[in-house]
C-alpha cells in the first residue's frame, strides 16, 4: 500500500532544515548576542561559571565539544535546530491555520529567538508545549515543561503565571481593566516596579537585574517608548478580541487569549525598566503566532483578515525584526 505523507508535514520538515540552516549557519556578528556567546564557548566543565548561564547552556556547550567539532557554528545549530523544532511542534499541534502561524513565527520571532535570544527562545517554545498540556490538564507534563524551559533560561519561571488562569472562563471586564490599568499605570509608575521586582526576586536573579539596570543606564538605546507602534497595534489587537470574545467559540483560543492580554499588560506595567518590560512581554506574547492565526477561523472575512495580520506581521518583521536585531553590515 502506498504511504502518502501529509503536505503539512513536508512544509513544517522543509521549514525546519531551512529556518535551521539559515539561523545555525548566519555569519559570526550578525545578530547581537553571537559575538558574547563565542567569547565563552572555549569553556569547559569544571572551570565554567554555572551561575553565568544556565544548565543546558553549558550542558550543549559540553556536547558540542565532546562528540561534534566543539566549534561555535556547530553550537549555533544546535539551538537552532532546538528552538526551531519546539515552535514548529507547537505550531503543528496547536494551530488551526498552521500556514498563517508559520509565516507569523518567522515574522514576529524567528529573529529575535533563534537569531538572538537563543536561550529565550528555547524556553519560550517550551513555554508554549506547556501551555497545551496546562490547558488539557496533564499537570505533570506542564511542570516537568517548565522545568525544563528553566534549564534554558530561568524566566521560563514565568509560565508558572498560568496557574492563575482559569480554563473555561473569561471575563471582558478583568481583561479591559487589566489592559486599561497598565497603560495608565506606566504614567504614574514613578520606577516602583524595580523595588517591588527586587523584593520578590532570589538573590542571584536580583544581581541580574541590576546588571540589566546599569546596562539601561549606559546605553540609551534601552530607553522605552510606550507608544511604539508594535505595542499601540497589540493595544489596538487586544480589545478588538476582547471586545468580539464572544465570537471565539473554541475555548483553547480565548485562554491564549486570556495569557495575550497579560502579556501586553505586562509591557505597560514593567514599562520602567524597559528591558525587564520587553523580555517578559516577548515570552508571553509568543502566543500570538498562534492565537492570532487561529482567530482568521472566526471573521466571515477570512481573506482580508489574513491579509491585514501578514501585511502587519510583515511590517513589524522589517522595522523591528531586521532594523533592531540584525547588524546587516555583516553582510556587505
Amino acid at each position: 500500500m502506498l504511504f502518502i505523507v501529509p503536505r503539512k508535514f513536508i512544509v513544517f520538515s522543509f521549514a525546519l532544515i531551512l529556518l535551521t540552516l539559515v539561523s545555525g549557519l548566519r555569519p559570526l556578528g550578525l545578530d547581537g548576542d553571537s559575538l558574547n556567546y563565542v567569547q565563552i564557548l572555549d569553556s569547559r566543565y569544571p572551570e565554567v561559571n554555572l551561575f553565568a548561564k544556565e544548565p543546558a547552556f553549558w550542558l550543549i556547550n559540553e556536547f558540542n565539544h565532546s562528540f561534534l567539532s566543539g566549534h561555535y557554528t556547530t553550537f549555533f545549530l544546535i539551538f537552532a535546530l532546538i528552538g526551531t523544532f519546539l515552535k514548529l511542534l507547537s505550531i503543528y499541534k496547536m494551530s488551526k491555520a498552521p500556514y498563517l502561524s508559520l509565516l507569523l513565527y518567522v515574522f514576529l520571532y524567528f529573529i529575535l529567538h533563534e537569531m538572538t535570544q537563543i536561550r529565550t527562545g528555547v524556553a519560550a517554545g517550551l513555554f508554549l508545549l506547556a501551555i497545551n498540556y496546562y490547558f488539557n490538564k496533564d499537570m505533570r507534563s506542564y511542570f516537568l515543561t517548565i522545568l525544563l524551559a528553566c534549564l534554558f533560561h530561568y524566566s521560563a519561571i514565568l509560565g508558572l503565571i498560568l496557574l492563575l488562569f482559569k480554563r473555561d472562563s473569561f471575563s471582558l471586564l478583568n481583561y479591559a481593566l487589566l489592559l486599561a490599568s497598565s497603560f495608565i499605570f506606566t504614567f504614574f509608575n514613578g520606577g516602583k516596579s524595580l523595588s517591588l521586582i527586587s523584593s520578590l526576586l532570589p538573590d542571584f536573579l536580583v544581581v541580574k537585574l541590576s546588571l540589566y539596570m546599569n546596562l539601561l543606564e549606559s546605553d540609551r538605546s534601552w530607553e522605552i517608548n510606550i507608544f511604539n507602534y508594535y505595542y499601540l497595534s497589540l493595544i489596538v489587537i487586544s480589545m478588538f478580541m476582547i471586545l468580539n470574545h464572544k465570537r471565539i467559540k473554541d475555548k483553547s483560543d480565548i485562554f491564549l487569549l486570556k495569557i495575550f492580554v497579560f502579556g501586553v499588560a505586562s509591557f505597560y506595567f514593567l514599562s520602567s525598566i524597559p528591558v525587564i518590560a520587553f523580555r517578559v512581554s516577548e515570552f508571553y506574547l509568543v502566543v500570538s503566532i498562534i492565537l492570532l492565526a487561529n482567530l482568521s477561523s472566526v471573521f466571515k472575512q477570512k481573506s482580508l483578515y489574513i491579509s491585514l495580520i501578514l501585511t502587519w506581521g510583515l511590517t513589524i518583521f522589517v522595522f523591528q525584526g531586521i532594523a533592531k536585531n540584525i547588524n546587516y553590515e555583516i553582510l556587505f
